[in-house]
């Protein structure tokens, strides 16, 4: 893992290299990225599938698209990072078709001889922005693909960052940034009301002491039902890769979009709540295709959705706005 880092252990160079300002850049890189040595699987040609039956049949046209493709921009474009990235980290550029705000994207290697393509997945850059707190950084064997873990609060979750070989300066654990979150959905539907029976707080005597207010509002017995209504999940998927989820949640706002030829649904989505910070809301805007969505009527604002889906994302801006 060091090696693929080009990093020493702390305690192995030499005098005349240790100094304050290496030491800084070695914690900095020693807390905030995970270098993976390739044992750990990813398959992005599985997010084709809410598109097409078949990953090829966008595949197949890479050829003709790269030749139309333009240079995606990000936020540091101009910009000088907080860090300086090691010379020997390699290199990477985005390629998206047939716009910049959705479609196509495929990250490129630029070498002397010829440019190498590392991956192709579809992308929505006109997300949702949400504050999040960098942990760790999964850094995938190309070096150039990476999954960000991140705080909401006291939940975590994990993203794949569309463009992390540009931004990747500014990432440091422990700080807090604005993203643009997506997510594709593989499924979804419309999440019916159920009625939970759940332990009834009120037979607790110190929570009776504690919010005497509260309990009198409560109905007697030992259990109490709990609507699911307007319940806001987001759960990872067991033996899925890290930014695979189950979700639920209200939907705020609906439209109706066009994304690689296919008609879409955006849906707007409370996914998490802080409770520990006046209930903040993560939303998340979710690509719900035409053949995954299939021929039911369309969502509504302020019905529940529900389903499973790939969480996408990028840097906005490298600070902490309200």
């Amino acid at each position: 893992m060091l090696e693929f880092a080009h990093l020493r252990r702390p305690g192995t160079e030499s005098a005349d290299t240790l100094s304050p300002a290496n030491m800084a850049s070695h914690n900095w890189m020693n807390d905030t990225f995970v270098f993976e040595d390739g044992t750990t699987e990813h398959y992005l040609g599985s997010h084709w599938n809410p598109f097409y039956d078949d990953s090829a049949t966008a595949l197949n046209r890479l050829p003709e698209i790269l030749q139309k493709a333009l240079l995606q921009v990000s936020y540091s474009d101009g910009r000088p990072s907080n860090q300086l990235i090691p010379e020997d980290w390699p290199r990477a550029f985005y390629l998206v078709w047939p716009l910049r705000v959705h479609g196509l994207s495929a990250v490129v290697i630029p070498a002397k001889d010829t440019n190498h393509l590392v991956s192709v997945f579809p992308f929505d850059a006109e997300g949702c922005q949400q504050r999040l707190t960098v942990e760790k950084v999964h850094v995938w064997q190309s070096g150039v693909e990476a999954q960000i873990e991140c705080g909401f609060g006291a939940a975590k979750l994990t993203f794949f960052d569309t463009l992390y070989a540009s931004n990747r300066g500014w990432y440091e654990a422990g700080k807090s940034c604005q993203f643009i979150l997506s997510g594709i959905a593989y499924q979804s539907r419309q999440a019916e009301d159920q009625i939970l029976q759940a332990w009834n707080p009120k037979q607790s005597e110190q929570f009776r002491e504690l919010a005497p207010e509260w309990a009198a509002d409560l109905p007697d017995g030992e259990t109490m039902p709990i609507h699911t209504k307007g319940m806001a999940l987001f759960l990872p998927i067991n033996k899925w890769d890290r930014d695979d989820y189950s979700f639920r949640g209200p939907i705020k706002s609906v439209k109706e979009v066009k994304i690689l030829d296919q008609p879409c649904l955006k849906a707007r989505v409370t996914v998490l709540r802080d409770i520990d910070n006046d209930d903040r809301e993560l939303d998340i805007d979710i690509i719900v295709t035409r053949k995954v969505w299939g021929d039911a009527p369309p969502p509504r604002v302020g019905e529940d959705m529900e389903g499973a889906l790939w969480l996408q994302g990028y840097l906005w801006y490298p600070e902490a706005r309200p």
